[in-house]
C-alpha cells in the first residue's frame, strides 16, 4: 500500500489471482505494467491473468513474450508458462 512501485503491485496481484480474486488483481496487475517494464515475471503473471479472463489471444502472446524475453525467467513461472501454452 505504502510502496507502490512496480514490483510489490505484481506480486500483490499475482497474489489475488491466486486466489481467485479477478478484479482487484487487474487493478495491481495493471499498474504493474503500467511502465511497459521488460521484465518476463510481470509479462507471464500479465498473461495468467488474461488467461484466467478467458482471453487465450492476448493471454498467450504475453506467455510468449516472457519466455522469449528470458526462457529461464522463474523455474516454477517459466514452467506454468509452457504448460498454459501446451509446450
Amino acid at each position: 500500500e505504502h510502496r507502490g512501485d512496480v514490483y510489490t503491485e505484481d506480486a500483490l496481484g499475482f497474489a489475488l489471482l491466486r486466489a481467485g480474486e479477478l478484479t482487484e488483481a487487474k487493478v495491481h496487475l495493471d499498474r504493474a505494467t503500467r511502465l511497459g517494464t521488460q521484465d518476463a515475471s510481470l509479462l507471464f503473471h500479465r498473461g495468467a491473468l488474461h488467461l484466467a479472463e478467458g482471453e487465450r489471444g492476448p493471454g498467450e502472446a504475453l506467455l510468449r513474450a516472457a519466455l522469449a524475453l528470458n526462457p529461464a525467467f522463474n523455474l516454477d513461472g517459466a514452467q506454468e508458462a509452457r504448460r498454459l501454452l501446451g509446450l
